[in-house]
């Protein structure tokens, strides 16, 4: 036959894994993140990847560019001397 202890004992049991799924479930809330946060972020993102390839592209052009007119200065200054 069942006591009540038993019962209550049981009854224990399972409120304490009770309380631990719904500690597991109210942590889900900060592993995941909404999708408006989550789309801004990635905009951000978007944002600062545009800005990275743009800053690249100038350099790419840039520093070519300057050194060929440092080099063909640094070349008739040399010639010039040479005369």
């Amino acid at each position: 036959m069942v006591t009540n202890e038993v019962l209550a004992a049981k009854l224990d049991v399972v409120i304490a894994r009770q309380d631990k799924a719904d500690a597991k479930f109210d942590s889900l809330g900060d592993t995941f993140v909404r999708k408006d946060i989550f789309d801004l972020r990635m905009r951000e993102l978007d944002v600062q990847l545009k800005r990275l390839e743009n800053r690249r592209t100038l350099m790419t052009w840039l520093i070519p560019t300057a050194s060929a007119i440092l080099g063909s200065v640094m070349t008739y200054l040399i010639i010039e001397r040479l005369r």
